[in-house]
């Protein structure tokens, strides 16, 4: 993966972040994570990134 690319990952990386630290109660049930789980997930590095996806960005080559 190019640097670019790299790079682009982790603005989206940031950005999901943040929008899972401004979900409401509601929202959060509604995907399944407890307001802990949102602020755990939000304070993760950008480049802490856990996948089970064959597809994912990084193993592109």
């Amino acid at each position: 993966m190019g640097w670019l690319a790299w790079l682009a990952l982790m603005m989206r990386t940031i950005e999901t972040r943040r929008h899972i630290a401004g979900m409401d109660e509601r929202m959060l049930k509604d995907i399944g994570i407890s307001r802990a789980d949102a602020h755990q997930e939000a304070n993760r590095a950008p480049w802490d990134i856990e996948t089970l996806s064959p597809h994912a960005p990084w193993m592109w080559r």
